[in-house]
C-alpha cells in the first residue's frame, strides 16, 4: 500500500493538496488527542544476515498544552456613509495567512432579520441578536469552523487569508434603506445598508488587504450570510472579475437555502407569507436581478426561487441539512416538540428534496441532521455522508476542497428520511428545542 508522507511543515508553502492527502490530513485531525505509537527501525548486519530491529521508543501523547488561536483584527468600512441599523459604520475582521497563502476566505455571519418598525425595536430590546444592529467593538475575534486557525476544527484552510464580517443590518446582507427622524420610527434614524456592505467588502480587501494577488477566493455565509451568498454571488464574480481578474472565486452557501413553503400557513411570522414580502416593501432589497426580470419579488428571497436564476452555479456549493432547526422554527414548529403535529417536519424535509430536485442542483451537501449554519463550528469537519457512486463518506470541509478541485460533489441522506439519522449528527439538545419553541 502507498504512504502519504503527512510530515509536512505547516508553515512552509504548500502545494495545493490532493483529495487523498487531504483526507489523510484529515483522518490524521480525527484521531486528535489520541496515543500515537512510534518505532525506530535499526538494521544490522551479523553474519550475513540482515536483522531488523523495531525499538519501540514508546507512547506519547498530544503536548498537552492548549491550543493557541491566531486571532483576526477588527476594521472599519473607510465608506462611512454605509451605515449598520443604529449609524455605526460596519466592521470586520481579517487575519492575514502566516504562511503568506494568496487563498482567501470571506464569510458574511448570519444573525436573523427585522423587517418593519415593530420588528426592529422589538429586535432591540428582546431578541439575541440586537448586537447584529451595530458595529462591532471586540478588537480581536478568534473565528470559528471555517474562520478558526485551528487545524483540528479546520483542516485545510487554517491558514488561509480570512476575512470575517460582521453582521449588523438585519436585512438578509440586502437592504438599501434609510428610515429618517419624520419616518416615525422608534429611532430617528434606521438605515438598512446590506447591499452596500457586501462590495463595500470585497473592494476594500482588494485595496487595501492583498486581495490583488489573489489566487482563489470562497464567498461563503452561513444562515442570512448564507442566503446572502445566493443573492450575491454573481455579483462577487462580476466585481472580483475585474478587481482580481486572476482568481478563481467560488461561493458557499451555508444553511441559507430559505423555503417559499406552505406546509404551515397558519403561522403569523412564516417567512414566505411575512418577512418577506414586508422585506421588499421596507427594505428596499437589491435582491438577484435575474429573479426579478422574471416577474418575481418575494419570491427571490427562497434558495428554491434565486437558485435557477444563478449564472454560476458551477462556482457555487450549497449546504443545507433537509431538518434545519432553525428554518423549522421560523414556520413555526421545531423538530422534537409538538410543533411537529401534522408531520411539518417531514413535509419541510421532503420540500427540500423536491426543490433539490427540481432546480437541478448539481453540487449539493445535505444530511438528515438538525443542524443550522454549520460551517461555524466543529459540525462542518463532524457530520459526513457518503457518497452513494464512490461509498465513501466526505465531510463539509473536505467537500468543499473536492467542489474546488474540480471533483463532483452531491451529498445527500436520503435512505433514511428522519431527523439525525445520519449517525455523525451531532447530538441534539432537547433543552435548545425546547427554548426555540418557546419563541414561536
Amino acid at each position: 500500500m502507498a504512504s502519504v508522507d503527512l510530515d509536512v511543515d505547516p508553515h512552509a508553502a504548500q502545494d495545493p493538496e490532493t483529495p487523498l492527502l487531504r483526507t489523510a490530513k484529515n483522518n490524521e485531525t480525527k484521531k486528535r488527542n489520541k496515543k500515537i505509537g512510534m518505532c525506530i527501525a535499526l538494521t544490522l548486519i551479523a553474519a550475513g544476515v540482515a536483522i531488523v530491529i523495531c525499538w519501540a521508543v514508546g507512547l506519547f501523547e498530544s503536548s498537552g498544552e492548549e491550543f493557541q488561536p491566531i486571532m483576526m483584527s477588527l476594521f472599519t468600512l473607510q465608506d462611512q456613509t454605509i451605515k449598520c441599523n443604529d449609524g455605526t459604520t460596519p466592521t470586520y475582521y481579517v487575519r492575514y495567512s502566516p504562511i503568506n497563502s494568496t487563498e482567501w476566505v470571506v464569510r458574511f455571519n448570519g444573525g436573523n432579520c427585522c423587517w418593519d418598525n415593530s420588528s426592529c425595536a422589538d429586535r432591540v430590546e428582546t431578541d439575541s441578536h440586537s448586537g447584529e444592529m451595530t458595529a462591532a467593538t471586540e478588537l480581536e475575534n478568534e473565528g470559528n469552523g471555517i474562520t478558526s486557525s485551528n487545524p483540528a476544527e479546520n483542516p485545510f484552510m487554517y491558514n488561509w487569508n480570512i476575512i470575517e464580517v460582521h453582521y449588523c443590518s438585519s436585512d438578509d446582507w440586502m437592504g438599501d434603506q434609510h428610515y429618517g427622524p419624520d419616518a416615525g420610527w422608534f429611532v430617528e434614524n434606521f438605515y438598512f445598508h446590506g447591499a452596500r456592505i457586501v462590495p463595500a467588502i470585497f473592494e476594500e480587501a482588494v485595496a487595501i488587504h492583498g486581495m490583488d494577488s489573489a489566487t482563489r477566493i470562497v464567498h461563503t455565509g452561513y444562515s442570512v450570510g448564507g442566503l446572502g451568498v445566493l443573492q450575491w454571488f454573481d455579483r462577487v464574480v462580476d466585481q472580483l472579475k475585474d478587481l482580481v481578474p486572476h482568481a478563481q472565486v467560488y461561493g458557499l452557501s451555508d444553511s441559507g437555502w430559505w423555503l417559499w413553503n406552505q406546509t404551515c400557513n397558519d403561522y403569523p411570522y412564516a417567512p414566505y407569507s411575512t418577512v418577506f414580502p414586508a422585506m421588499v416593501e421596507n427594505t428596499n432589497p437589491q435582491l438577484l436581478p435575474a429573479c426579478l426580470e422574471a416577474g418575481y419579488k418575494a419570491e427571490c428571497f427562497s434558495g428554491e426561487y434565486a437558485y435557477r436564476y444563478i449564472e454560476n452555479k458551477d462556482r457555487l456549493l450549497v449546504s443545507q441539512q433537509i431538518y434545519d432547526k432553525i428554518h423549522a422554527n421560523s414556520e413555526g414548529f421545531f423538530i422534537g416538540t409538538p410543533y411537529e403535529e401534522g408531520d411539518y417536519a417531514h413535509l419541510e424535509a421532503d420540500h427540500y428534496v423536491e426543490s433539490f430536485e427540481e432546480d437541478e442542483v448539481e453540487y449539493l451537501f445535505s444530511s438528515d441532521c438538525r443542524n443550522h449554519d454549520i460551517i461555524d463550528s466543529y459540525d462542518w469537519v463532524d457530520i459526513s455522508i457518503e457518497d452513494e457512486e464512490t461509498g465513501e463518506s466526505r465531510n463539509l470541509a473536505e467537500a468543499l476542497m473536492d467542489f474546488m478541485d474540480g471533483i463532483p460533489v452531491h451529498l445527500q441522506d436520503l435512505d433514511c428520511m428522519e431527523p439525525d439519522c445520519n449517525p455523525t449528527c451531532p447530538v441534539f439538545d432537547q433543552k435548545e428545542a425546547d427554548a426555540l419553541a418557546s419563541r414561536t
